[in-house]
């Protein structure tokens, strides 16, 4: 009986979220979480942008249970795309790691 209940619960939560998810779509919402994702902002000091990027992260991996956003999603190869960023985020802060070593040696 449990179970039946949480089958009829994800129903009822994934038929209040389609419509909100059609919504973003048409509204470029998806395009400004990418933009924001992969450019950063200028306008936020490096620990906000990080904590901004992490929640179109969020965002994004909760509109691609919609099965169109995630056909969307693999075609523009955010995959890839976040890979490159966290090796690149990675790579620039062992670089900085080692210059400031460097500098107090």
């Amino acid at each position: 009986v449990v179970r039946g209940d949480g089958v009829r619960l994800a129903a009822a939560v994934e038929a209040r979220l389609r419509p909100a998810r059609a919504s973003l779509r048409e509204a470029g919402g998806i395009r400004a979480l990418l933009s924001m994702l992969l450019r950063g902002s200028r306008q936020l000091p490096p620990p906000n942008n990080d904590a901004a990027r992490a929640l179109c992260c969020r965002a994004l991996f909760s509109l691609a249970q919609d099965p169109a956003i995630a056909q969307t999603l693999q075609t523009l190869q955010v995959a890839r795309r976040l890979t490159e960023i966290m090796r690149d985020t990675h790579r620039s802060g062992a670089a900085a790691a080692a210059g400031a070593e460097a500098k107090v040696t």
